[in-house]
């Protein structure tokens, strides 16, 4: 375990440091004060360990690090990179018994049931577990960034969706918990990059229907294309291009080369960009139409084309359905 730098005051003046010392000290900047009466050699005011490590000794022996600090702590994917900076709040969970500390300077304290389950140890220190750092963050933090969140514990199989669930059965007499459950339903696993949920929620708030997640066309075991979004009954292959590596890919031709085949095989493709996060009206009429005309569509294809135009076809009750044997 990490050997904690912080001291008091009462404790560098057992190490022989008045007063005085300890004053200049900070005013030279050679020790950084984490929160109020907790000290901490300039060199490690940026470790997040130390800086927890610190928080905790101020706090009841049950309470925990959590919410953001947590969630930065257990190494949450797709986290604002000021949730890292140094001099950030850490956030910390009091238990409800403990009425005797109030909030202090460097830390967002609050008060909350901790059931045991929820937490685990992180270099001996007490942090929420990662169901309760979700459902925390659902609590509290936009959609946007919630919802991804999720999403990302789930296709990390960091977290089950009954976990969280769990956690939020837990919670009796905790502010937000329905907003947490919404957040959970709406989230889904095989997610690869948070614009693939944003996009995912801008077609779910547009009253179109729910698009599928993380498309594969397989041959046996070998995979021939992977899509973020869409929708096999209308065949219909949604992939949003990130900056980087999409323009590599589209530089060496090979997106053109997977639309082509998507193409052939009887798929609309569309091809999403930031522009289309950020503005996303004319995609969406677009996609909206695209379902419309997709029953169609699939009418005019044979179902010879490839295996998915022949299962969609049986799925829109073109072809009928084969008898079992």
């Amino acid at each position: 375990m990490t050997q904690a730098t912080w001291r008091d005051r009462r404790a560098l003046g057992d190490e022989g440091l008045s007063k005085n010392q300890i004053d200049n000290a900070i005013r030279r900047g050679r020790l950084h004060q984490l929160t109020r009466g907790v000290l901490v050699p300039a060199l490690c005011q940026e470790d997040l360990w130390q800086r927890c490590s610190a928080a905790l000794s101020t706090q009841h022996p049950e309470a925990a690090v959590s919410r953001r600090t947590a969630a930065v702590a257990r190494r949450f994917a797709w986290l604002p990179a000021n949730w890292s900076c140094p001099d950030t709040d850490v956030c910390v969970d009091a238990p409800r018994s403990d009425l005797t500390r109030s909030a202090r300077s460097g830390l967002d304290r609050r008060i909350a049931a901790l059931p045991p389950e929820d937490v685990v140890l992180w270099r001996g220190l007490r942090v929420t577990n990662d169901a309760r750092t979700g459902v925390d963050l659902a609590r509290y933090e936009p959609r946007d960034l919630a919802v991804p969140v999720l999403d990302w514990l789930l296709t990390a199989q960091r977290c089950t969706r009954e976990e969280l669930v769990s956690v939020c059965d837990r919670m009796v007499r905790v502010p937000h918990v329905r907003r947490a459950r919404r957040f959970i339903d709406l989230a889904r696993p095989g997610v690869d990059s948070p614009r693939e949920s944003h996009t995912r929620l801008h077609i779910i708030d547009a009253d179109l229907p729910e698009p599928d997640v993380n498309l594969q066309i397989r041959e046996e075991a070998l995979l021939l294309a992977q899509g973020d979004l869409g929708y096999w009954r209308w065949l219909i292959w949604i992939d949003y291009d990130g900056r980087d590596v999409h323009e590599l890919r589209r530089l060496y031709g090979q997106d053109q080369r997977k639309d082509r085949w998507l193409g052939r095989r009887g798929w609309e493709v569309f091809r999403l960009t930031n522009r289309d996060h950020h503005e996303p009206s004319m995609f969406l009429s677009q996609l909206r139409r695209a379902i419309a005309d997709a029953p169609a569509r699939i009418a005019a294809l044979s179902s010879s084309r490839s295996p998915e135009v022949a299962a969609a076809r049986i799925a829109l009750g073109i072809d009928p359905r084969p008898q079992r044997s």
